[in-house]
């Protein structure tokens, strides 16, 4: 009885006091379980999709939030766009001050939550976009469920049109570009309504909506991009560039050239953006020799290059990839594209990227 009373006695003093029952002090002791947070996947270098499949979105801009809500908000928007379509390729245009190299960890979070196979990518940072507040558009190409480019597809590379005074009027510059991009799209056969991506960059954004106007006027069927080129422009310029089915028109009446470049090959091959280290004409080889070995996982080389976008940091480094990059191409059809200065790309010791669409036979 006494022991009882004993025992009772401890047990009401060791609750008063917060000593632990031995199953509580055993639960306490044990350690809550390690979260393991997966890092997100690495994004391919390349991926090969059906020509006659590949369909082509731009997303709308998001003015509102930090930059990693508006990637989201953006590839919400791309997803609701293609209609259940595979996308295969993304081109980032980012403004503003956020971190650009979120936007390759997003895409990859993204799409791995939607196990969806992942995208190559391409991310540039840009002088500015069309809206206050707007700091990312995303361009697309995905794969279609049936065919939709039976022809083939005719790539026309970007128009220049420019002046040395940076504070001319974009108006005048645009409506070169575009009549030159117009008239190269009627040679081939192609009409406006067969135009299904234009994007046009500028060296100046600010009151671009007439522009916009003017561009929605001309394709009215098309995904439609501005992009302004820098922030501190050293002269005006405008260069646009559309990528156009061949619904009508023969292949045969299309004359390939560094400006007009027919994609009607059963596949083709599309890398990401190859980024370049430094400028010397060995830093320069090295790109478009990696460039070249991505390609071989497909088959494929540079001298099966279509159409190539380089994305440099200054005219130099711009003039030297210029002259180096006939030596890895094809001299008798050399590929089309576009050769732009843009502010920044994802590493600060990057001096130029570039990414290539190659035919494979």
């Amino acid at each position: 009885m006494r022991c009882f009373r004993f025992m009772a006695v401890l047990t009401m003093v060791a609750l008063v006091l917060g000593i632990p029952a031995d199953g509580q002090r055993k639960r306490n002791e044990e350690e809550p379980p390690t979260q393991v947070l997966e890092l997100p996947k690495d994004l391919p270098n390349l991926i090969t999709a059906e020509t006659d499949r590949l369909v082509f979105a731009t997303s709308p801009l998001v003015t509102s939030g930090l930059l990693s809500r508006q990637v989201r908000e953006a590839l919400k928007s791309l997803n609701r766009q293609l209609k259940g379509a595979t996308v295969v390729a993304l081109r980032a245009f980012v403004a503003g001050t956020g971190d650009m190299r979120r936007v390759q960890s997003i895409v990859s979070e993204t799409f791995t939550e939607r196990h969806q196979p992942l995208p190559v990518l391409t991310v540039v940072h840009s002088g500015g976009l069309p809206a206050t507040g707007a700091q990312v558009v995303l361009e697309a190409i995905a794969v279609a469920k049936k065919a939709v480019n039976p022809n083939g597809l005719v790539f026309i590379s970007s128009q220049r049109a420019t002046s040395k005074n940076p504070l001319d009027p974009m108006g005048p510059l645009f409506e070169k570009s575009l009549a030159v991009l117009s008239d190269t799209l009627k040679s081939t056969g192609v009409e406006a309504r067969d135009v299904q991506r234009a994007t046009c960059f500028v060296s100046l954004i600010e009151g671009s909506e007439p522009l916009r106007q003017k561009l929605a006027a001309a394709y009215p069927k098309a995904a439609l991009n501005i992009v302004q080129l820098r922030r501190e422009p050293t002269g005006s310029v405008v260069e646009c560039e559309a990528v156009a089915q061949l619904s009508k028109a023969s292949p045969e009446r299309v004359q390939r050239s560094s400006n007009v470049v027919l994609l009607n090959a059963p596949r083709v091959a599309i890398t990401g953006a190859q980024l370049a280290f430094r400028s010397q004409e060995s830093d320069i080889k090295l790109a478009f020799e990696r460039l070249n070995k991505t390609l071989e996982e497909a088959g494929a080389g540079t001298g099966d290059v279509s159409i190539r976008r380089i994305y440099a940091l200054s005219r130099t480094v711009a003039d030297r990839v210029l002259q180096i990059e006939a030596e890895y191409f094809n001299k008798q059809h050399p590929p089309g594209g576009s050769v732009l200065l843009f502010e920044a790309l994802p590493s600060l010791d990057a001096s130029f990227a570039i990414d290539a669409v190659a035919e494979l036979m």
